[in-house]
């Protein structure tokens, strides 16, 4: 009975955490209207708004907010969160908001109201994200009340992207270029790294084209899209998996920096486009690449 009851408390935090087992466990989550919030705001300047949180539960919602630090924890726009102003580009200090604890009626809506100022000689980008938390828990009922306590806490987050207006230098520079294919019917593949060395967070998608001596597209694939803050370091990948005739090709990589990163989803760029020039030995292999010059 001892072990029994050890894995009965075990599998009711599973449920709490995971969300499986009985429909009694669920979590609860707000619901936010605005995942992400990117500004332009010129030096000195300010902009408010208002980010409104949804209770679709038909129990009263307690929600903490607050402010921290996020960066980009790899290239692939996963993040880290850490505390508030201890960043390199935090615009923590720069955002205030109000209130601070909101209780929610059953299936009702309110709103968090922020400011944004940002001050004199600021350049380029800067970013803090915005929880929402709130919090489940309580004692559990029957046979378990007095064996275990649940107390999670399940939080949403809107992030910040602020721009000082007419600043941003979009830059970056992709270098160690390494091509590979073993033989005919082996993958092309292609390594580089990716470095942000302008002012603004990048986030690039890419394509490449592989033409022959004639200009004709013998070939077109994508690179993995890439997510940095200034002076980040990432990889860039892609793979092509056709065979190629032997001879000479041009490899044309086409990466856009301005990806999400501009007032209108209109405007694109700016580009970096690199060539290499690779050569396809008789049996289908890679025998020789030349990667331009800057």
């Amino acid at each position: 009975m001892k072990y029994l009851h050890k894995i009965i408390i075990l599998a009711v935090l599973l449920a709490v955490l995971f969300g499986v087992g009985s429909a009694s466990y669920a979590i609860d989550m707000p619901r936010i209207d605005r995942s992400k919030i990117r500004l332009y705001i010129k030096p000195g300047g300010a902009e408010s708004g208002e980010i409104t949180i949804e209770n679709t539960t038909d129990e009263m919602m307690f929600v903490k907010v607050y402010l921290q630090d996020w960066y980009y924890a790899s290239g692939d726009g996963s993040k880290n969160f850490v505390p508030p102003s201890t960043t390199v580009h935090s615009c923590a200090s720069w955002i205030s908001f109000s209130p601070a604890d909101l209780a929610i009626p059953p299936f009702s809506r309110k709103g968090v109201k922020y400011n944004v100022k940002v001050p004199e000689g600021a350049n380029g980008g800067y970013y803090a994200v915005l929880f929402f938390e709130n919090q489940i828990g309580g004692p559990l009922s029957g046979d378990l009340k007095e064996a275990v306590g649940v107390n999670v806490a399940v939080r949403f987050a809107t992030l910040f992207y602020i721009e000082a207006d007419g600043t941003a230098q979009r830059e970056a520079r992709v270098g160690n270029i390494f091509l590979k294919k073993a033989g005919l019917y082996a993958p092309l593949l292609i390594n580089g790294d990716f470095r942000n060395n302008g002012n603004v967070d990048i986030i690039s998608s890419g394509v490449f084209a592989i033409m022959d001596q004639n200009g004709r597209v013998q070939g077109r694939g994508q690179i993995n899209d890439i997510y940095t803050l200034p002076g980040d370091n990432t990889k860039l990948k892609g793979i092509w998996r056709e065979s190629l005739a032997p001879g000479d090709y041009a490899f044309i990589l086409t990466l856009d920096l301005g990806k999400g990163g501009h007032k209108s989803e209109l405007q694109r760029g700016p580009f970096l486009i690199k060539e290499i020039e690779i050569k396809i030995a008789s049996d289908g292999s890679l025998s020789d690449y030349k990667v331009s010059k800057e």
